[in-house]
């Protein structure tokens, strides 16, 4: 159990030196959840209009990218909030968002050892 939990904090380490190191990854991280924020807000105005709605796919697949941005309109402006079954593939959209900063922290890593 120790061994993990050093490992987790070396990911988290590289996570924050990548970070530290190339900046552009704080912009982009930044662009994707104001991105994902500005659909579920188009898609609710759309919806109290009743007008053609943004594809719960293309939500969930912004979601996937920017997952913060994403649950925060749906906080801020009770979109899909009732809808268990949206609720789940969320759930899974950040289950698999975790999981692939998981594989890509190890990638990087990996490769920042490399170079040492």
């Amino acid at each position: 159990m120790d061994r993990i939990l050093r490992y987790i904090g070396e990911l988290l380490l590289t996570g924050w030196e990548l970070c530290r190191i190339f900046p552009v990854l704080w912009v982009i991280f930044a662009a994707l959840n104001i991105f994902s924020f500005v659909l579920f807000f188009i898609d609710k105005q759309c919806a109290k209009a009743e007008k053609r709605r943004i594809p719960e796919r293309v939500l969930i697949g912004s979601a996937f990218f920017g997952f913060i941005g994403a649950v925060t309109a749906m906080a801020v402006f009770h979109h899909k909030t009732r809808k268990g079954s949206f609720k789940l593939r969320m759930a899974l959209a950040f289950v698999l968002k975790l999981a692939f900063n998981a594989v890509m922290l190890v990638i990087a890593m990996n490769t920042i050892v490399a170079f040492d």
